[in-house]
């Protein structure tokens, strides 16, 4: 069914007038008489009784001017659905990330957002396994890997900046000086057995080694590093605290380890919400931000 043709119809039938129909739809009379009569003949049948005092409309006019009517309402009402889902402040907004970055970034960054957009039901999902952003499960998702269909943006944001801790009773920072002794001290790793250092000046050391613990996730070597355990290699965003209130102490400061790249990924797609918007703002300037921890090179 032609639409234009539909649109005639149904606006002659609102003005009750084709001459009152042409001015609101900027058209001659003849052009929508043209139009409905094309209408009628595409659906074999009389929509109008025309007389030169008055328009009406048959039984099948009548009937096709209710549905025109629904479907015309429907389509306001998803309009409206859809501009509240990304252009006004609500729907939802479905993050996830690493569990510590997700939760480091709670305070500075997501608490704030949450405050701007008051009427959005926030879904955060913060673990180490990647979830769904192609399909729709999630609108945005920081990983650190590459890996993603050609469906997905992946945004490179920086370099993770690790650094190496332990316990102020468990290793007086003064004492390791040099990055070739470490492998002589009890290291907690998350299954590595080799890290890759580098210097402030631009060297870079290679070190193999076998952990003492090896735990899947950086908050049980994080527990073990405040114990006293060993030697730790921890992102500094989740250290940095620690360090701060001497509860650890960073070992070799001229020394940085960035063991994992950071993207920001999302799905391609022609129009980008308001509030997603935002939160890519939001990521991309937190970054910019703390150099410390993420390092763009």
């Amino acid at each position: 069914m032609n639409l234009t043709h539909l649109q005639s119809f149904m606006m002659v039938v609102k003005m009750q007038s084709f001459s009152a129909a042409s001015e609101q739809l900027e058209a001659s009379k003849g052009l929508v008489s043209r139009h409905v009569k094309a209408l009628e003949d595409e659906l074999g049948c009389q929509l109008l009784y025309r007389t030169t005092r008055r328009v009406s409309m048959t039984e099948a006019g009548q009937t096709l001017y209710a549905k025109a009517c629904e479907i015309d309402r429907l389509a306001s009402e998803a309009e409206r659905l859809v501009q509240d889902l990304t252009e006004d402040d609500c729907g939802r907004l479905r993050f996830t990330a690493p569990t510590e970055l997700g939760k480091a970034l709670l305070a500075p960054l997501l608490i704030p957002l949450m405050a701007n957009f008051p009427q959005v039901r926030f879904e955060f999902c913060f673990e180490q396994d990647i979830q769904d952003v192609e399909f729709g499960q999630f609108d945005l998702a920081l990983r650190t890997t590459l890996k993603h269909s050609d469906n997905l943006v992946a945004k490179y944001l920086g370099r993770i900046s690790h650094v190496l801790v332990a316990a102020p009773g468990y290793l007086p920072a003064a004492d390791l000086v040099n990055p070739a002794d470490l492998p002589q001290y009890p290291l907690l790793s998350g299954g590595e057995t080799q890290w890759t250092l580098e210097h402030a000046a631009g060297e870079s050391v290679t070190l193999g080694f076998e952990s003492a613990v090896i735990s899947s996730n950086y908050a049980t070597n994080h527990l073990l590093a405040l114990s006293g355990q060993g030697i730790a290699c921890l992102p500094y965003y989740l250290v940095q605290q620690d360090i701060a209130q001497q509860k650890l102490l960073r070992l070799l400061p001229e020394w940085y380890l960035y063991p994992y790249d950071l993207y920001m990924v999302y799905a391609k797609q022609s129009h980008y919400s308001k509030k997603l918007r935002q939160l890519q703002q939001l990521l991309l300037t937190w970054c910019a931000a703390n150099s410390q921890f993420i390092r763009k090179s």
